[in-house]
């Protein structure tokens, strides 16, 4: 059933109707750079948004997919309505085995219907929304094939040969025909099709680890409040044609270590630490090997590193991977040995404008290389700033012109606040993230 379908998929999507111009790619979310993969049409959505919520005690984490602008019967496009919840069974507490077995029984067009690495049952159902509204709805449950995810999906959907509020018995929306719905069922259907969820390469639980990794000739400790899983995975090199549509060339492989139920989020960065082969960075003529030698040459060096604050510095302290944006603060730099190799670790904060820094912006990052010279190792942690202001403030300038034409005498005011912050007023404490750094080990 699955190849037949699969063969359905590109067929349908190669027609005019759903020409590549009006059809969009949904890659990743959140760690995960191809986790969850699939093709929605735009007469269906105009985009789609992920937005993750880790697990806590009575609830399992959730990444759930907000398709927005989402067209539905003669009331346009509205912004919510439809979306797809991916969860990660291990993360169900014990006590909610129903979000395992929540099939709905009473429900019209049942049908099995496979993805690209599972497999679930689509039907059509009537539901009351939170304003009491009677409305009819596309709904979607299944698994991964590998038993890793939950996957739900609900769409709204409506069609004009029935008065819904009026709908007393199920089975006269059974004798519609697929067609007679707004979107059509099988366009949703093609939409699930094409969904594909991928675990990471290895996955870590915390209450397991004891705070200790060992994957892969890598290993490190961390303190279990940093994050109740540690999941790795391995990327691939990118060179030849692939590197010459990239923003950074050619670039090379890695293995990350990401945190997930890390404690804070960043506006640019997620929680991480990668190790990269030095073997595989390209030569000083593309920006990654230009950073290799500037941090092969400061490590060999060892100049006197200093704070700083310039929009747009012409010397920035060598950061991997590389950032679309100008290294505007640097505060606390230091080096730092790990357990085979050494390199710094700072405070920074990177934009493309002049705007004022929330208490969510700034991020602790290290790079450094090993003391065989093998392997370069990073690591970047978000940082919540409680002293800074909350939120976004750019807004709230009244006057912005004045303040981009002050912005360095800003930094500068901003560098001494963040400079002689001791390390234990952030989210998480620095000194947290020096000793995951001091223990790495790379074979």
């Amino acid at each position: 059933m699955k190849r037949l379908f699969i063969l359905l998929l590109g067929f349908l999507f190669s027609t005019s109707t759903f020409a590549q111009n009006d059809s969009r790619d949904f890659n990743g979310y959140r760690w995960y750079d191809d986790g969850i993969t699939f093709i929605y049409p735009l007469s269906v959505a105009d985009d789609a948004v992920s937005r993750f919520t880790p697990a806590s005690a009575d609830a399992p984490e959730e990444i759930r997919i907000v398709f927005e602008d989402y067209y539905f019967d003669d009331r346009g496009w509205i912004p919510t309505g439809a979306e797809l919840n991916i969860i990660p069974i291990s993360t169900i507490p014990a006590d909610r085995a129903d979000l395992l077995n929540s099939l709905i029984e009473t429900a019209a067009h049942s049908l099995s219907l496979d993805f690209q690495t599972g497999s679930g049952m689509r039907f059509v159902v009537l539901s009351t929304s939170e304003s009491g509204e009677v409305q009819l709805e596309y709904r979607f449950q299944g698994r991964t094939s590998d038993d890793f995810y939950i996957v739900n999906a609900e769409f709204p959907i409506t069609t004009d040969r029935l008065e819904v509020d009026r709908i007393a018995d199920i089975q006269a929306l059974d004798e519609l025909a697929e067609t007679d719905f707004s979107p059509g069922l099988a366009v949703l259907d093609i939409l699930i099709g094409s969904l594909s969820v991928r675990p990471p390469q290895a996955m870590f639980q915390t209450a397991q680890t004891n705070g200790q990794i060992d994957y892969a000739g890598v290993t490190f400790d961390y303190d279990s409040s940093l994050a109740y899983r540690i999941e790795a995975d391995s990327f691939a090199v990118i060179e030849g044609a692939e590197a010459e549509n990239t923003m950074y060339g050619a670039a090379p492989g890695y293995m990350r270590f990401s945190f997930v139920g890390y404690p804070t989020t960043g506006t640019i960065q997620s929680p991480e630490l990668r190790v990269m082969p030095v073997s595989q960075f390209p030569d000083t003529d593309q920006p990654y090997g230009t950073r290799l030698l500037e941090l092969q040459t400061l490590l060999a060096v060892h100049p006197e590193l200093s704070s700083s604050a310039a929009s747009g510095s012409e010397n920035p302290l060598p950061i991997l991977p590389l950032i679309n944006a100008a290294q505007t603060i640097v505060s606390q730099p230091q080096y730092i040995r790990f357990s085979n190799g050494e390199g710094l670790r700072y405070i920074t904060y990177y934009s493309q404008s002049a705007e004022p820094v929330a208490a969510n912006d700034l991020f602790y990052t290290f790079v450094g290389i090993s003391d065989d010279g093998q392997s370069v190792v990073t690591g970047v942690f978000p940082l919540f700033a409680g002293f800074l202001p909350h939120g976004r403030t750019l807004y709230e300038i009244a006057d912005y012109e004045h303040f981009m034409m002050n912005y360095q005498t800003y930094l500068d005011g901003l560098l001494i606040q963040i400079d002689v912050m001791d390390g234990r007023a952030y989210m998480p404490q620095i000194p947290l993230l020096d000793a995951v750094i001091s223990s790495i080990s790379v074979k």
